[in-house]
């Protein structure tokens, strides 16, 4: 009896911490990986979730390993992300009309740039 509670305990001991000790070896797959690269990791700052140790960044990437093995496509993986967790967490913004204006906005500041220029140049005489 005391055998078998200790072959028990070893084995949910070691399923602890192979769960706590992640990399990203588990998951291999370059569909994946590029997946993980391509999103930004809320709770680290600067790290991509392929980077990230956090706890939220490890089940985030169980999640969309999840969905790449249901042949999720990346497109659905991408709308689930930020349908979620916003577009904070892509870092290839997608053209909307929330930010409309600041995808425009550089465009406008360069034509009246461009036109200020005609102007003086036209003014000045050399």
């Amino acid at each position: 009896m005391c055998n078998l509670f200790f072959i028990i305990y070893f084995l949910f001991f070691n399923l602890c911490v192979y769960s706590k000790t992640y990399d990203n070896s588990f998951f291999n797959g370059e569909c994946f990986n590029e997946l993980l690269k391509n999103f930004r990791c809320i709770v680290c700052q600067n790290q991509s979730l392929y980077d990230s140790t956090s706890e939220f960044a490890i089940g985030i990437k169980k999640e969309i390993y999840t969905m790449v093995v249901m042949d999720y496509n990346t497109k659905d993986i991408i709308d689930f992300m930020i349908k979620n967790y916003g577009e904070v967490v892509s870092y290839t913004p997608i053209l909307s009309e929330d930010n409309f204006i600041l995808w425009i906005l550089p465009l406008i500041f360069i034509i009246i740039g461009f036109i200020f220029f005609i102007f003086i140049v036209k003014g000045s005489k050399i």
